[in-house]
C-alpha cells in the first residue's frame, strides 16, 4: 500500500509529532508499505538517505504568533 503523511512538523524540528511520524513510517515500511511524507521546507535543510526519495518538501511560512483558544 502507498501511504501519504500530510504535516506541518517535521524534522528537522524534532517535536512529538515529527518523531511519531518518523516511528509510524518506519514501522510500516518494515511491514512492506511504502509511506511518502509531505511537509514544509526549513531554509537550507536538507533530507538525507531513504528521505530524499519519499519527503517532498513544500514552501511555508513560519508564523511568530501564537493563537490563544478560548
Amino acid at each position: 500500500m502507498r501511504i501519504g503523511f500530510f504535516t506541518n512538523s517535521y524534522f528537522p524540528i524534532t517535536y512529538g509529532s515529527a518523531v511519531s511520524i518518523d516511528y509510524f513510517q518506519r514501522g510500516l515500511e518494515e511491514r512492506g508499505h511504502r509511506v511518502f511524507i509531505f511537509a514544509p521546507r526549513f531554509g537550507d535543510f536538507q533530507d538525507k538517505g531513504w528521505q530524499r526519495d519519499r519527503v517532498f518538501r513544500y514552501p511555508a511560512v513560519i508564523w511568530k504568533y501564537k493563537i490563544a483558544y478560548p
